[in-house]
């Protein structure tokens, strides 16, 4: 693998994280959803992060917007 193949690849891994975490932190913020343990723990492994973005979906989605135009930059 060469090196834009390699950061591709690490971006595309990232947007699949962030698009995760977004859907988490709806669950999270949907009062009539009650998060299983395994979304609990991943929202608590990811608490770094999401303290970045203050958990606040917009802000992760404009990242992933970002995200996105390195991935086309690289293929």
């Amino acid at each position: 693998m060469n090196n834009s193949e390699i950061l591709k690849s690490v971006y595309e891994s990232n947007i699949k994280t962030y698009k995760m975490l977004v859907s988490l932190l709806n669950k999270w913020h949907n009062k009539s959803y009650n998060l299983t343990d395994k979304e609990w723990e991943t929202i608590k492994y990811y608490k770094s992060v999401l303290d970045t973005y203050f958990n606040d979906p917009s802000l992760i989605k404009e990242t992933i917007k970002e995200t996105e135009k390195l991935v086309l930059k690289y293929s």
